[in-house]
């Protein structure tokens, strides 16, 4: 980001930042190693900016606005020119979190925004408006992406889940006992069969959520929910030891 700031002051008046670049301001969740260079935008027929460490590219159609003083290109456009920078499950985690509708869980809270930074009619128009390089993974993107999704886990987890050939999970569930009290909300779900699916990050290390956890996960109990944690281990290392624990699960629950 301090590259970003000191390029900003010396930008083209006509560029804008677009990509890797315009995902980071905008706080997308992204893998690594997309930022040695700064990825800048011209519209046709101005010229993309050509300098050590930047990578300016012209596109036919776009838009940008100002984001926290910055040119940076707008939501479906930034969207757009990511597809050549990212692989399936990183493209469809972008995705999902640009379409995600904000929500409480339980309802409890009152949020500052309540829609999504886009939604996917803008996306499919944006789409169909040029001839974008990564076209076939940006359609199959929007198509594979969901508007419940909290994070980059949940969606690596629920599309392994599928690539794995079994149902897929809902997303963002709530969960309440017998008498109408919320008792949590599942980050993936199968609802009907009283499956739980949630990642656990190393935020839930901190002494104050692992307390709040193991009450949440007694409640899930009590209430007769079947409720699953998975790690990093089983999202991104070896994702069949999470697969068959849901398998497992699955077949426990259309066994009974």
């Amino acid at each position: 980001m301090a590259r970003v700031r000191a390029y900003a002051q010396i930008m083209p008046e006509h560029a804008f930042f677009i990509g890797p670049t315009a995902a980071l301001i905008g706080a997308a969740p992204l893998p690594f190693g997309l930022h040695r260079e700064l990825h800048v935008g011209v519209l046709a027929p101005r010229s993309a900016p050509r300098r050590p460490g930047i990578r300016g590219r012209q596109l036919r159609v776009g838009s940008m606005h100002r984001y926290h003083g910055l040119r940076v290109a707008d939501v479906p456009t930034t969207w757009a020119t990511l597809a050549t920078h990212l692989d399936e499950y990183n493209l469809v985690t972008a995705t999902d979190h640009i379409i995600r509708i904000p929500r409480s869980p339980g309802g409890f809270h009152d949020l500052p925004r309540l829609d999504p930074l886009t939604d996917q009619a803008a996306l499919a128009a944006i789409l169909s408006a040029n001839r974008w390089h990564g076209a076939e993974r940006l359609r199959r993107a929007l198509d594979r992406a969901r508007t419940g999704s909290s994070s980059r886990p949940e969606t690596w987890l629920r599309l392994t889940i599928i690539d794995a050939g079994l149902p897929e999970p809902e997303l963002d569930v709530d969960i309440f006992d017998g008498d109408g009290r919320f008792v949590a909300c599942a980050d993936l779900a199968y609802p009907q069969l009283r499956i739980s699916l949630d990642y656990e990050g190393e935020g839930h290390q901190e002494q104050r959520r692992f307390e709040h956890d193991i009450n949440r996960f007694a409640r899930l109990a009590e209430i007769r929910w079947d409720a699953l944690r998975f790690t990093s281990q089983h999202v991104f290392r070896d994702s069949g030891l999470g697969v068959a624990r849901i398998r497992r699960a699955l077949e426990r629950h259309h066994a009974t």
